[in-house]
């Protein structure tokens, strides 16, 4: 940690000048953090400050809690600003009643009814009617049988399919079988070793660099996924795989198409956007920016530029109080481009406000 030896003069001579000041004043007048507060103290083996525990008017919290026996532990909390262990320390040693839970507070007939009045309430809009949060109205509405929460079924699987499958895959691993029945690979961790089945290997093996040559000599254009997929490992050990035997896993992760196909669909539509290429080849922006800069390719046209100025304004003159969004679906376009394409020409549309 680099400090400035001005800075050190300074910090030393406050906490040494001011030997009842805690970590949090001394933090406060050299507008510091507390933590480099203490790392400086620790590092130049300055006396420590003293720490100073916050007590609470246990005596102010029993009168509240006597005056309100309806209150919960989080109200109690959050009025004296104290942890919900020191309300239940308070409650134990004065053998007081406990509280009530957080669910307790809400009247069934006032939520009833006011689901009776508002059937589209969600749990947020209940939350704030009857201030509270949305977990305890979950529960509350639980508690009174107003929603049916079914238990999760247990998990079944055929026991003979699985040792099938098994004898079939050798070779298989976790990632795979779970692939295949449509589970997670921690479930069916679970289920071999519950029918005490033969175990897989996991997915964490190391992949052999003649199997992985092989596949890439087969697939050019896989993606880092798919060689995940198909060897049954995280997608980043794959990279950092490929980094470590010098294979270009850009090529392999970002341009899954060929330079000649984007140039066939460019000389087609030359008035491509980014957005009509972006659906052509189901890619991303990035994706896409990356595969022009790689192959050479010009910049594609702004999506402004779909939007002409003639033709804006005749349809201006035909439709006077349209809107960006019918100005938009009529050229197949966004209304941020009409926004865009609107203030670059200088027009303004009559309804809006």
């Amino acid at each position: 940690m680099k400090t400035d030896p001005v800075f050190r003069a300074t910090f030393e001579r406050y906490v040494l000048e001011h030997p009842d000041a805690t970590y949090r004043d001394i933090a406060v007048a050299l507008k510091v953090t507390t933590d480099r507060v203490y790392k400086c103290i620790t590092k130049w083996k300055l006396p420590r400050p003293k720490l100073v525990v916050p007590r609470y008017d246990k005596q102010k919290i029993l009168e509240y809690i006597s005056a309100h026996p309806d209150t919960s532990y989080r109200e109690v909390k959050d009025i004296f600003g104290c942890e919900r262990k020191t309300v239940y320390r308070v409650i134990q040693d004065n053998n007081l009643p406990k509280l009530k839970h957080p669910c307790c507070k809400y009247n069934r007939d006032e939520i009833e009814s006011y689901l009776l009045d508002h059937p589209m309430a969600d749990y947020r809009e209940l939350a704030r009617v009857f201030r509270g949060s949305p977990g305890g109205i979950y529960q509350a509405l639980i508690r009174f049988g107003l929603i049916d929460v079914e238990p999760h079924p247990p998990t079944k699987y055929d026991k003979d399919a699985l040792e099938e499958w098994i004898k079939d895959h050798p070779e298989a691993t976790y990632t795979h079988i779970a692939r295949a029945f449509k589970k997670t690979s921690q479930q069916m961790y679970y289920a071999v070793h519950k029918y005490k089945l033969p175990s897989l290997r996991h997915s964490a093996h190391k992949i052999r660099t003649e199997a992985l040559s092989s596949y890439l000599s087969s697939h050019p254009h896989a993606t880092a996924k798919e060689i995940a997929l198909h060897f049954g490992c995280d997608t980043n050990y794959v990279r950092k795989l490929l980094r470590k035997h010098n294979i270009s896993y850009r090529y392999n992760f970002i341009t899954k198409h060929q330079c000649a196909d984007f140039e066939c669909y460019l000389l087609d539509h030359p008035n491509a956007t980014n957005r009509d290429v972006q659906e052509a080849f189901n890619i991303s922006r990035a994706a896409l920016q990356g595969i022009l800069k790689r192959c050479q390719l010009p910049r594609l046209r702004h999506p402004q530029k779909k939007y002409y100025r003639a033709s804006l304004e005749a349809y201006l003159l035909d439709h006077p109080h349209a809107s960006a969004a019918d100005i938009a679906r009529h050229f197949n376009g966004t209304k941020v481009g009409v926004y865009y394409a609107l203030r670059g020409y200088g027009l303004v549309l009559k309804n809006r406000k």
